[in-house]
């Protein structure tokens, strides 16, 4: 993620989503306990088998594959040419190899990461037109 140039881009999609983040609070909440769950009983199993290697190890794993215990996941955005700029002012490029995926029912869409899964939550009333666009946003592989 980098920091928001003053310059001028063309902003494709904006939304103030706070109260569909705050109706979905408690699912976030559990999926990161869990999340933090598995990351501790696999260290303990890591230390078990390779003991002080097993530290090393773990960081290697949590830098390259382990999920994200706390996803961002921005009440306010917008989808611009450059990428997503999230809560006016952090923009989270959109890289080659993300995928999306939306939820309908919890109303958002999901930028998935090849290893390390979701990376990015969006929220909206409108996950379709937000995976369209996002997915206009994203390298193609040449």
């Amino acid at each position: 993620m980098s920091v928001v140039a003053s310059t001028t881009v063309e902003v494709l999609y904006e939304v103030d989503a706070t109260e569909l983040k705050a109706e979905d609070r408690r699912k976030r909440v559990v999926r990161s306990i869990l999340v933090v769950a598995f990351q501790i009983a696999f260290i303990l199993v890591l230390v078990l088998f390779l003991e002080l290697l097993a530290l090393v190890v773990f960081l290697v794993a949590m830098y390259t594959f382990l999920p994200n215990a706390i996803v961002p996941t921005p009440s306010r955005y917008k989808l611009t040419s450059q990428g997503v700029v999230l809560d006016e002012r952090v923009m989270f490029p959109l890289k080659r190899g993300h995928r999306l995926r939306p939820n309908e029912g919890r109303k958002f869409v999901s930028v998935l990461h090849r290893w390390k899964g979701e990376v990015l939550r969006l929220y909206t009333p409108e996950p379709k037109r937000v995976i369209t666009i996002l997915d206009q946003l994203i390298p193609k592989p040449k």
